[in-house]
């Protein structure tokens, strides 16, 4: 009996505690835990490195073809022999009014993309944004950020406080003689409404301060606010209107002394003018010809001397020209996150 005894309890002491077994069972996890983290990222940094491969590829086809063709355009479509590694999948858009491709590569999450102004790989997708063909932030200056590069001339008008309460993130403009000017012809723009049924959007931010007599133009091209016009907005008699070739539509009826988002979209058929995230109001489009007069903000040139007109007074900030028709969401989306 005493050596049953003993023997179990020789049997207990070498044998593990439920303490003991809890205590290697958290380290076996926590090794388990550092081991898949540790395999993860050696995982996503292999995609990645595959993802950017893939684009560089694409991208070297891509110059390769519009070498091939003999032309200065990139292809419409990605090139047949721009293969994709497994897993991978790759996205091509061409804008033929502005000859700019974006390609993006992406593989469980992970995305590179690349351009024409932006050929090497840069981590990101190819948002709508590279369908930009003028952006002037009036961040301290009046570059042009988008790829195309339309930096603009500034005459008379100073730099304020903008939308987001920043000093010098906007420009003001005296309502007499001041105008920001594209220094090149932003063709893209002049095709607005044009026969083809380009698509077109031009946003701003604005803050008038009111008064009476002749019309402040925001934004336009050509013939001021009448009826040989190619597009404007502007303000008169206290509501914002938009004239495209010629034809005038009322967007909102009064206009106060506070910051305002505006938007005019054409998608080849219909024009809807926006005032802040209220509902689109429909506008009417006439056949009046394309004016010889470069897109102006703050102002319109109007005559041979292009000369600055019906000046804005107030403040006017991130000026934007898309080639395509942004959605009410983007817009409103736009409108909910400010001026840049």
């Amino acid at each position: 009996m005493n050596e049953q005894r003993a023997s179990r309890t020789s049997t207990n002491s070498n044998g593990f505690t439920i303490v003991e077994l809890l205590i290697v069972i958290v380290v076996i996890a926590i090794l388990a835990a550092i081991t898949i983290v540790a395999y993860t990222g050696i995982q996503e940094r292999a995609r990645a490195s595959t993802v950017q491969n893939d684009v560089a590829q694409a991208v070297r086809q891509i110059e390769i073809n519009k070498t091939t063709a003999g032309t200065d355009t990139y292809p419409t479509t990605l090139p047949s022999t721009v293969t994709a590694s497994e897993g991978v999948q790759l996205t091509y858009s061409y804008d033929p009014v502005i000859n700019r491709y974006c390609v993006t590569a992406t593989n469980n999450g992970i995305s590179y993309y690349a351009s024409t102004s932006k050929p090497s790989a840069n981590e990101g997708t190819c948002s709508d944004n590279s369908r930009i063909v003028g952006w002037w932030p009036f961040n301290g200056n009046a570059q042009d950020i988008s790829e195309v590069g339309h930096d603009a001339n500034v005459i008379g008008a100073i730099l304020s406080t903008g939308q987001s309460g920043v000093a010098d993130t906007a420009y003001y403009f005296d309502g007499v003689d001041d105008s920001v000017r594209p220094m090149s012809e932003l063709p893209e723009a002049d095709d607005l409404f044009a026969t083809t049924g380009v698509s077109w959007t031009t946003t701003a931010w604005f803050k008038y301060e009111p008064r009476t007599g002749d019309a402040d133009i925001v934004l336009g091209r050509g013939g001021g606010t009448g009826t040989s016009a190619t597009y404007g907005l502007f303000i008169e008699g206290g509501g914002l209107r938009a004239v495209l070739r010629g034809n005038t539509t009322l967007i909102q009826s009064s206009i106060d002394d506070q910051w305002h988002f505006v938007a005019v979209t054409w998608d080849g058929t219909t024009a809807r003018g926006y005032f802040d995230a209220n509902s689109p109001v429909t506008l009417g489009v006439n056949s009046a010809g394309l004016q010889n007069t470069n897109f102006t903000v703050g102002a319109t040139n109007n005559g041979s001397n292009n000369a600055s007109t019906r000046s804005f007074l107030g403040s006017i900030d991130d000026v934007r020209v898309y080639s395509r028709a942004i959605s009410a969401d983007e817009l409103t989306f736009m409108y909910e996150q400010g001026a840049e």
